[in-house]
């Protein structure tokens, strides 16, 4: 059974702000979990293109659209310093 399609929206994020509330955890929307996920997975290294057939987008230029740019930015910051203190 697909809990989520079972459980009304309303159920959900009033599950999820009662864990968080108990866990003394910041708030966040249940939407909000799955940008945490993408995010977690990018600063994390994980592919692209897995990530993005992993959350279902139709292509991965929805992936790397403006709301995941960022990070992507500073991925590639971080890659230029680690390519150019291989070089010398």
């Amino acid at each position: 059974m697909n809990l989520i399609s079972y459980w009304s929206n309303q159920t959900v994020q009033n599950n999820l702000r009662r864990m968080l509330k108990s866990a003394g955890a910041h708030q966040i929307r249940f939407h909000g979990l799955r940008h945490s996920h993408i995010s977690y997975l990018l600063h994390n290294s994980v592919d692209i293109d897995y990530i993005s057939k992993r959350v279902g987008h139709s292509n991965i230029g929805i992936t790397l659209s403006v709301v995941y740019s960022h990070m992507l930015k500073e991925k590639e910051q971080t890659q230029r310093e680690l390519a150019l203190n291989l070089s010398g």
